[in-house]
């Protein structure tokens, strides 16, 4: 089986996160794709004041998301994406393991750890963003031209929330209930 290990802060999981795994699905592009947020984030130290919410808050929020096809794994770890990988594919060796990206990351996606084996070892897809670029500037990479762009981003939605303005239209409804209940963000 082919799957895409989406991993990232997801803080808070947007509309974007769920048509990129959906879209991929559909498209056969692979199989099953596996949400990881992370536990710790691997650039802690660089992210300035921005801290993120709980691990178990963002576990829960993906867990809302989930939809035929997609998987919340979890990853317990720092999370560098070749490891993670490479720990993926000794676990569930009957699976065939790739990453996703957006294009966002693509300018700064020479400067991972390992990323020449993740593209030739695991492979990589990489869907459009707002504002960014999507270009071939790795060999080997899936740009996955013709997806939709995504426009959402969890800064939009924390930035929005900072001001008081309403998420909808940016997460699913299950999202921003459970943003509310919880007083995340605020």
């Amino acid at each position: 089986m082919k799957v895409a290990l989406f991993g990232g802060a997801f803080d808070p999981p947007h509309l974007g996160h769920q048509q990129i795994a959906q879209k991929m699905i559909e498209h056969s592009i692979v199989d099953e794709v596996w949400y990881i947020p992370v536990y710790t984030h691997p650039w802690a130290d660089r992210l300035g004041k921005w801290q993120m919410a709980a691990y178990e808050h963002r576990k829960k929020m993906v867990e809302l998301i989930l939809t035929p096809g997609t998987k919340l794994m979890e990853y317990q770890d720092v999370s560098f994406t070749y490891p993670t990988l490479v720990e993926f594919a000794k676990n569930y060796p009957e699976h065939d393991f790739s990453w996703v990206i957006g294009a966002d990351n693509l300018p700064t996606f020479g400067d991972w750890d390992f990323y020449q084996q993740i593209i030739s070892e695991f492979g990589v897809h990489v869907y459009p963003r707002q504002g960014f670029v999507l270009e071939q500037s790795f060999a080997g990479i899936n740009l996955l031209i013709g997806f939709p762009e995504v426009v959402a981003s969890s800064t939009k939605v924390r930035r929005a929330l900072d001001k008081g303005e309403g998420i909808s239209g940016l997460v699913d409804l299950k999202i921003a209930e459970y943003i509310k209940e919880n007083k995340l963000y605020q």
